[in-house]
């Protein structure tokens, strides 16, 4: 047992709003890869939508999409 877990964030920015026929693919694809990562191996938690307030955005621009999840090693993070 390790007495740390490893954060991780991802910042993208967007090709197009959301609801574009461009981000189709990604929107579409969001639920069954949270699901992957939520049950994987030594994952622990991850930001969701409602989770969100005011106090998590922290860019004007939003176009950026921000991911974060915690895990309980590196090995599993990559996995």
């Amino acid at each position: 047992m390790s007495d740390f877990n490893l954060a991780q964030v991802n910042i993208a920015k967007a090709l197009a709003p959301m609801d574009d026929p461009v981000m189709k693919d990604f929107v579409g694809n969001l639920d069954k890869i949270n699901e992957i990562a939520d049950n994987s191996e030594g994952f622990i938690w991850r930001l969701k939508d409602e989770d969100k307030d005011e106090a998590v955005r922290v860019f004007q621009d939003e176009t950026l999409i921000i991911n974060m999840s915690v895990w309980t090693d590196i090995e599993s993070l990559f996995n």
